[in-house]
């Protein structure tokens, strides 16, 4: 438990030096608020976890839990883009498994910024 106290105030130290506690709070409220939020997943380790404590319930919760987490990380979250995903755009320095190379292949008699009339017609082709 120490350990994670000094992991939180490590992280605490580094965003309020770098001035970026402000999204982490902003992230933070993003993950338990909501729908299909985290909280949910934390009562369940909670739940699950608790139900370990009783007398002959040890196996069955740690069998639970280890469902759980599979879940977690197979689960698809709200990109549409699922745990194997997102390693897989980190080791590729970020660009996400599922984005495409577009150009434009050609651009109406308005240009970049449209005709007078306000319409834009700017079509993309995939590559």
């Amino acid at each position: 438990m120490p350990f994670i106290l000094l992991l939180f105030a490590a992280v605490f130290i580094v965003c309020g030096y770098q001035g970026t506690l402000g999204q982490l709070g902003s992230l933070l409220k993003q993950d338990f608020t909501g729908k299909n939020n985290f909280g949910t997943w934390l009562f369940a380790f909670f739940i699950i976890g608790a139900l370990g404590y009783l007398p002959g319930f040890k196996k069955l919760s740690d069998a639970f839990l280890l469902l759980v987490i599979i879940v977690i990380i197979l689960v698809n979250d709200r990109n549409g883009t699922g745990f194997f995903q997102g390693i897989t755009a980190a080791e590729n320095g970020g660009a996400s498994a599922t984005q495409q190379n577009v150009t434009p292949t050609s651009l109406t008699s308005g240009g970049i910024f449209g005709t007078p009339n306000g319409s834009n017609n700017l079509t993309i082709a995939s590559v």
